[in-house]
């Protein structure tokens, strides 16, 4: 990865913390922190013109924004077909 997107990379990082910040701070008090919405508005503006142009908005196997924050895959279970010794499953 280039220099260039690495520091873009890492204001992605900072926006995220940012946008965190905002979004507790909007929870805590809804009507008394209004014009905070303006500004998360502005940050996740920004923050989605970073994605774009660090190409992580294009479908891929699995991009490593998605795997920083998702689980891991259960394993196919099927109740219908199962594993024989051999490797294949049965009913193929």
């Amino acid at each position: 990865m280039t220099r260039g997107k690495l520091l873009l990379l890492e204001r992605l990082t900072f926006m995220q913390e940012f946008l965190s910040q905002l979004e507790q701070e909007i929870a805590s008090d809804p009507v008394g922190k209004i014009e905070l919405l303006g500004r998360w508005t502005q940050g996740v503006n920004s923050m989605s013109g970073l994605v774009k142009t660090l190409g992580l908005d294009r479908d891929k196997q699995q991009d490593f924004i998605d795997a920083l924050y998702s689980e891991a895959e259960p394993p196919d279970t099927d109740e219908n077909q199962q594993d024989t010794p051999l490797g294949a499953r049965q009913g193929e």
